[in-house]
């Protein structure tokens, strides 16, 4: 007796809608963890980066810088809580606040207390456009932060300068206040400083287009918050600023001038994406 042929399993035709469903679907769970993860990580996952600035001598002086933290909440303080605990691990000399601390007349002095989480006696604040409330006019709000900066001991720069005094060389924190509220006055802010290496503290870096024959040695910067939302590869993300390339965060050189703009540590909507919250460390030896 003859054996019957062996049948082979059928298999299904491959057709071009299940290769597109197929592609459809893995877009979709890959844009739902994306989603999953700038909400729930990103905001809070947060990162120390480094970098140096040139002095004469052989002494170090280190600073830690934090911008844009936005207290419009309970979550927001604890953020800028742990941003401190962080922060006294790393050891710096000065903490440097650039700006947006507080977010609008709707929250306004409500969460700043958390701030006495830093030592006051050497953190250095100067102001940013959400100071002066969500239009940036409102100059009430402003002084009265401004007021209990003061009160509770922290050194604000509000178009003012303090000096360094090293045997090895001078370093002058230069501050500028808000740009956008146009309270930004440099003359003012530079008044008496000479033979010191500058270090520049403007929460905006469009600054950088107002210095005319100034020239810091480094200009610090937050406001774009490295646009939260920074798309890969391209490298592109809604930016407040005139800077625009890599998602307006990191080192610059702007028409000869050295600028870096720290991504931030809050947010003015609770989402990130590849730009996640920094603390900057600038050792200066």
């Amino acid at each position: 007796m003859s054996k019957s042929p062996k049948l082979k399993p059928w298999k299904k035709p491959l057709r071009a809608q299940d290769i597109l469903f197929d592609a459809l679907l893995v877009f979709a769970v890959a844009v739902f963890i994306v989603i999953i993860y700038a909400v729930a990580i990103g905001p809070y996952s947060l990162c120390v980066e480094t970098i140096e600035l040139e002095l004469p001598g052989e002494s170090c002086v280190r600073f830690a810088l934090i911008a844009d933290l936005h207290l419009t909440s309970e979550y927001a303080a604890e953020h800028a809580k742990h941003a401190a605990e962080e922060i006294a691990e790393l050891s710096p000399d000065y903490i440097i606040i650039d700006g947006d601390i507080i977010d609008s007349e709707e929250t306004g002095l409500k969460y700043v207390d958390v701030l006495n989480e830093f030592p006051a006696n050497k953190t250095i604040v100067t102001l940013g456009n959400h100071e002066y409330g969500w239009a940036a006019e409102n100059e009430t709000l402003a002084n009265e932060f401004s007021d209990w900066l003061v009160d509770n001991g922290f050194i604000l720069l509000r178009n003012e300068n303090m000096r360094i005094e090293r045997d090895e060389g001078d370093i002058c924190l230069i501050g500028v206040d808000s740009l956008w509220s146009g309270n930004a006055d440099l003359d003012k802010a530079y008044a008496g400083v000479s033979n010191c290496t500058e270090i520049l503290i403007s929460h905006n870096p469009d600054i950088m287009w107002e210095l005319g024959n100034y020239s810091p040695d480094i200009t610090l910067s937050g406001h774009t918050h490295g646009t939260q939302v920074c798309v890969p590869v391209i490298n592109w993300g809604f930016s407040p600023s005139n800077i625009t390339e890599n998602c307006s965060r990191g080192e610059y050189e702007i028409e000869g001038n050295r600028l870096y703009i720290t991504r931030g540590l809050g947010s003015t909507y609770p989402i990130r994406f590849n730009s996640n919250p920094e603390i900057t460390i600038i050792d200066a030896c």
